[in-house]
């Protein structure tokens, strides 16, 4: 009799440990679940990631959410040219993706249905923390998409966090953070001094030519293009001895 009291008690305590067990395994399925169902509507993101599900989108609508766990992104809208009837949009955070300059955060920002976004307006939020961690002061801090700059505009400093907002036409390559000045070059072209040999010719006079006469003396030419005579003297010519007392004799009788 005291056996069978004992077998019923013992019964009744692992009935009461096996219920206690299924209610644990069903909370824990439950969390499971929507877990599950919040990633798979782009309400949580995990491990640097986000998932944005649309289920139906008209032509010109906005879609407005949140974007969590992904740094520097806080939330955005997204404008449709056409008609969406389920998609999704994915922010994959990428370290990898290449940047000359200082990088808070580096993201891949994909879609299934990037054909039909019109535009996105970013809201970012990063912390003077982080900002002073890289070397940035709050007011140097863009937004890059696949290398071009996009007009990043500092909105406020709320709760020790700078908040930005800036809007993009093409999904890609994001880094927020500040690109290295590249060295500029000047467009005027250097040009080689040319020494040009220089051919040695005589000078030329400018006064009137010169003729030259039969005597050898230069003449020079009048306006009117008459020539200048000279008078030319007679050299006198050399006598003997006996020329000379010829002549001393002939001057006696005449």
């Amino acid at each position: 009799m005291i056996g069978k009291l004992r077998k019923k008690k013992l019964g009744v305590k692992e009935t009461k440990v096996l219920k206690h067990r299924i209610k644990i395994l069903g909370l824990g399925a439950a969390v499971l679940a929507w877990l599950v169902l919040m990633v798979s509507l782009g309400q949580f993101s995990i491990l640097g990631n986000a998932v944005q599900t649309i289920s139906y989108a008209p032509i010109g609508s906005e879609l407005n959410f949140e974007i969590r766990n992904v740094p520097g992104l806080s939330s955005a809208v997204v404008q449709f040219k056409d008609t969406v009837k389920g998609g999704r949009i994915i922010f994959n955070e990428n370290k990898d993706i290449g940047f000359n300059g200082l990088a808070f955060s580096k993201i891949v920002v994909s879609s299934d249905v990037a054909d039909k976004l019109s535009i996105m307006r970013l809201t970012m939020k990063v912390s003077n923390k982080d900002l002073n961690a890289i070397g940035l002061n709050p007011y140097e801090l863009k937004l890059y998409v696949n290398g071009k700059e996009k007009q990043t505009t500092f909105v406020e400093i709320k709760d020790n966090y700078n908040y930005y907002s800036a809007s993009t036409t093409e999904l890609g390559n994001f880094v927020l953070g500040k690109r290295k000045l590249e060295p500029v070059i000047s467009s005027h072209t250097v040009q080689a001094k040319v020494q040009v040999p220089i051919s040695e010719e005589p000078a030329v006079s400018e006064s009137l030519p010169l003729e030259t006469t039969a005597s050898g003396m230069d003449i020079e030419e009048t306006a009117t293009g008459s020539a200048i005579e000279l008078p030319v003297e007679e050299a006198p010519q050399s006598v003997g001895i006996f020329g000379a007392i010829k002549n001393f004799l002939k001057g006696l009788f005449n």
